[in-house]
């Protein structure tokens, strides 16, 4: 069987972790790609070996998916019986073949759908003081922005993450209002059909309700989408003075 290594560090740094002898693990995924993974923690360096029933880099994406939720889990278990937090970062990958690649968790289909903050190849294009203050200074924004970012590390909180995100922005758009208004409001200011927005909430509930059956991969992606474009269209709101976008340029969806 096709093996493949992926490598990680845990931070902080300053607090070393090792673990002792952990148990291998399964997983299987909706079409079929299987990883048995057996998994080292020394020194705060990560180390996840996994043998893999096929192996084709367009299902990379998927692997790279399986690794981090291994790692996560076995630190959030660490995070909880020490009670302190801690964050890991897979990096690194070996094929295969051997070939090395540096890796990261993302999302193509939501790149570009950004148009109210500055976007270049280079990532450290500079943030504008005043977009990057419009986002600063009001804290249940910063809460749904951090929503979004997280389900690039997983599409397991996908739905709920973005569920949770969109309805802050509701919240933040009709501060005090009833629910219906304030979706309402949403919906009219930013240009959205109520269709739209209900494919997001309505795949949240389950998982925001503890069931344990989960969205699938492509319904992630389209969640986590909608909810990308609803963001911006919400901070194009926000940066044109709280005035509803005009369908010229941004049309109903």
């Amino acid at each position: 069987m096709p093996k493949i290594q992926f490598s990680g560090r845990v931070f902080p740094a300053g607090c070393q972790v090792s673990t002792a002898a952990l148990p291998g693990y399964k997983v299987t995924s909706e079409s079929g790609l299987e990883m048995q993974c057996a998994t080292t923690i020394k020194d705060n360096v990560v180390t996840i070996e996994c043998e893999v029933n096929r192996y084709d880099r367009g299902e990379l994406a998927n692997l790279i998916m399986f690794a981090f939720r291994i790692a996560r889990t076995i630190m959030d278990v660490v995070s909880f019986s020490h009670g302190v937090a801690f964050t890991v970062l897979l990096e690194t990958c070996i094929e295969p073949g051997g070939n090395h690649i540096s890796i990261f968790q993302e999302d193509i289909s939501v790149k570009g759908l950004c148009t109210v903050f500055p976007t270049t190849p280079a990532i450290s294009t500079p943030i504008p003081r005043k977009s990057l203050s419009m986002v600063l200074e009001e804290l249940p924004l910063c809460w749904a922005l951090s929503d979004l970012i997280e389900t690039l590390k997983s599409n397991d909180i996908a739905a709920v993450n973005c569920a949770r995100a969109v309805e802050r922005l509701a919240q933040l758009i009709s501060p005090g209002a009833n629910p219906e208004m304030r979706w309402r409001s949403l919906r009219e200011n930013l240009n959205l059909t109520r269709d739209y927005l209900m494919y997001i909430t309505s795949l949240s509930k389950g998982p925001r309700h503890g069931t344990l059956t989960f969205p699938t991969n492509a319904e992630s992606k389209e969640v986590r989408k909608r909810a990308w474009t609803i963001m911006n269209r919400f901070l194009e709101y926000r940066k044109n003075g709280n005035t509803a976008l005009l369908a010229s340029e941004f049309p109903l969806l």
